[in-house]
């Protein structure tokens, strides 16, 4: 890959300038090796390859206009043929509906790398800064496509490795060493999500986990609070990291403990996100099937007063995301509603909310209220396919059903805390599991009024 042509004079400019800044990391010939291997390549009858390797690359749609990820002034082609080619290759992602598409799209992904490489040693004193910043956009673009593309076929095992060509992780850490060392770049919080989430894509969860760990040990990277985000679905920054952890575990039933030490040293740097990070821990074990470690964590685990509530509403989220909706109503009946705790024999008038010690947790509420959506949902009895063990009644009567959801709902809306999709999902299905009809309509009225009076409220701020 060259830039445009030039004259013999300016050739001999060029050769009289300093040293490269940049480092030499790849071979030039993987550059033309990865121009001809493309997938779906379009072939061209172009004899200069400074003009039609780039171009014929990855294959564009006709007649389709030029277009740029952002702002330059740089006329240099082979940054502009790159930045198109870029540009299509996030289109194709919007758009994947097989897997095969997304293996392919993965490896186009990583010949594109091989590309932008090779391009970086060519012309290592034609970028300027606004280029430098395309470039940087360019490398975050191809983190995100590793981070959610489909890798090969995972090895039969670890010590295995994939086989043919480089996993997603070992190809966003490429990344990473290339902003660091020929770029001279920080990385950045991002920079480690893509990188940790493209390592569980691939099953290599002991190095997601160690890249996680390193950024939040206070030694080497952890001295900025970690993005306390909560994602539902996807999951934020620190689920996913936990999740790396819970599933990196040697030893069964220890996944609890190691998931809330490394939660704790967040909680260290940001005590304001304490809650947060707890929560994502709780969602984090879920995702990894660790549901049954949170529980015993919380019945026998090193639990002070530091954590409070908050860990009771993270065990019932790890119950609900892993399904097991009857188990998070157990953990919330036998937190409240027992004459017994589950913090390690403690009262619970000893967890304190709002400077009193008989009010529960919005997170708790919002928890157990996720939990009712899910058991009305799964033991239905008008449904006949329901979840293994999810059938047991007893639990729902005992806890009293869509009337107990209801008064936990009305806490939530009379102290104005705020009330999540979910929750609000659970306390509707709990009340059409009970054929509790008049009381669903009501929570409509009152939503429906409650949004009136907001509006309200708004006009008369402006009229002010």
């Amino acid at each position: 890959l060259t830039s445009s042509p030039q004259t013999s004079k300016q050739q001999h400019q060029q050769q009289q300038q300093s040293p490269s800044k940049f480092k030499h990391s790849k071979n030039k010939s993987k550059a033309a090796a990865a121009s001809s291997n493309l997938s779906n390549s379009i072939h061209t009858t172009h004899s200069n390859p400074s003009s039609s390797s780039i171009q014929t690359a990855i294959p564009l749609p006709p007649s389709q206009p030029e277009e740029t990820l952002a702002p330059t002034s740089s006329t240099n082609t082979t940054l502009s043929k790159l930045t198109k080619i870029m540009s299509h290759l996030l289109k194709r992602h919007a758009t994947l509906s097989t897997l095969t598409q997304k293996q392919t799209l993965y490896q186009d992904t990583l010949k594109f790398m091989t590309l932008l490489t090779s391009a970086l040693e060519n012309n290592n004193n034609t970028f300027n800064t606004k280029d430098m910043l395309v470039i940087h956009s360019l490398l975050n673009h191809a983190l995100h496509l590793y981070s959610h593309s489909s890798p090969p076929p995972p090895p039969s095992s670890p010590e295995e490795g994939f086989k043919d060509t480089k996993s997603p992780f070992e190809a966003c850490m490429e990344i990473l060493e290339l902003l660091q060392t020929t770029l001279n770049y920080d990385l950045q919080p991002h920079h480690y999500h893509t990188t940790i989430l493209s390592a569980c894509n691939s099953f290599q969860y002991k190095e997601g986990a160690a890249l996680f760990s390193k950024q939040i040990d206070v030694d080497l990277e952890g001295y900025l609070p970690m993005d306390s985000t909560i994602v539902e679905g996807v999951g934020g920054p620190v689920e996913i990291g936990l999740y790396a952890i819970a599933k990196s575990c040697v030893e069964e039933g220890n996944e609890a403990k190691e998931v809330f030490d490394a939660t704790w040293k967040m909680c260290m740097v940001s005590p304001t996100d304490q809650e947060k990070y707890i929560l994502s821990a709780g969602l984090a074990l879920g995702r990894a099937g660790k549901y049954q470690s949170c529980i015993d964590f919380l019945k026998h685990g090193d639990v002070d007063d530091t954590m409070g509530e908050p860990l009771i509403a993270a065990t019932m989220l790890a119950c609900i995301k892993s399904f097991q909706y009857k188990e998070a109503l157990q953990v919330y009946q036998n937190a409240y509603l027992s004459s017994s705790s589950l913090m390690s024999g403690a009262s619970t008038t000893e967890w304190q909310w709002g400077g009193k010690s008989d009010v529960i947790h919005p997170s708790c509420i919002d928890s157990v209220l996720r939990a009712f959506g899910g058991m009305a949902t799964f033991s239905s009895p008008t449904i006949n396919d329901n979840r293994e063990g999810q059938e047991d009644e007893g639990i729902w009567h005992a806890i009293g059903g869509s009337k107990h959801a209801l008064e936990l709902f009305l806490y939530l809306l009379h102290n104005q805390e705020p009330i999540s999709v979910g929750a609000l999902e659970g306390v509707l299905m709990a009340c059409e599991r009970d054929g509790n009809v008049n009381a669903a309509t009501s929570i409509l009225d009152l939503l429906l009024e409650e949004e009136s009076r907001m509006n309200l409220r708004y006009q008369q701020m402006l009229n002010e």
